[in-house]
């Protein structure tokens, strides 16, 4: 298989995991928002297990079905309703009241009333009191900060992935696009200049001395042969 090919396959893989990253991520959270919580009619009071610590919360179920009966009630709470919840021992724990989140599943709705930090796990009483027709609550421990924690590390890895896979295809592409057998030419080393030699000079032919005919005294006849 082609490189070109090869780098295709993996970026279009990646982009296609980016994209079912946030898909699995609302399936996650819809299923923790759709598990059955402990509800109860107020007014009145209940025994709750805190099983860990942590931020709990105290939800109002203004639309859903309880017990097979249909309630259907304003978002508002009435005048004069009163909240305490206690540990084992009757010291209560502070409550502050909180109606900032809300959570739709299906058919039903429901908005927080308050939290409460619970430091230690056991026994909880909660108490709600007042003169109203009767309303679902619920007491489960908060979820929000880690539903944040999870929507912000499928973000980040989906944006990578997809980053990823991109660049990957893009290079793929490049590579496909080339001409088969197009090679990128050698660059051609520079020529080094080779030194001329310096031009000698030519030798001057040395004078030959005329010859010097013999010197006779003058007066001195030559000998006859």
């Amino acid at each position: 298989m082609k490189p070109g090919i090869k780098r295709l396959i993996s970026g279009a893989l990646l982009v296609t995991l980016a994209l079912l990253i946030p898909c699995a991520v609302v399936l996650m959270l819809i299923n923790i928002a759709s598990q059955p919580k402990h509800q109860f009619l107020v007014p009145g009071n209940e025994r709750i297990q805190a099983t860990e610590t942590g931020r709990y919360r105290l939800w109002h179920h203004h639309q859903t079905i309880h017990h097979g009966r249909v309630f259907s009630n304003d978002t508002t709470l009435p005048d004069g309703m009163r909240i305490e919840i206690t540990n084992a021992d009757g010291s209560p724990l502070p409550f502050h009241p909180d109606s900032s989140i809300t959570s739709t599943t299906g058919g039903s709705a429901s908005q927080s009333v308050g939290v409460v930090e619970i430091t230690r796990p056991g026994p909880l009483d909660v108490s709600v009191t007042g003169d109203f027709d009767p309303l679902v609550f619920s007491f489960a421990r908060s979820r929000v900060a880690n539903t944040v924690t999870i929507i912000l590390a499928a973000v980040g890895i989906s944006t990578l992935c997809g980053l990823s896979g991109l660049a990957l295809a893009i290079w793929g592409l490049v590579i496909l696009s080339r001409k088969p057998g197009t090679a990128t030419p050698a660059a051609t080393p520079a020529a080094t200049p080779t030194a001329t030699p310096a031009a000698t000079p030519a030798a001057t032919p040395a004078a030959t001395p005329a010859a010097t005919p013999d010197a006779t005294p003058p007066g001195i006849p030559h000998p006859r042969p």
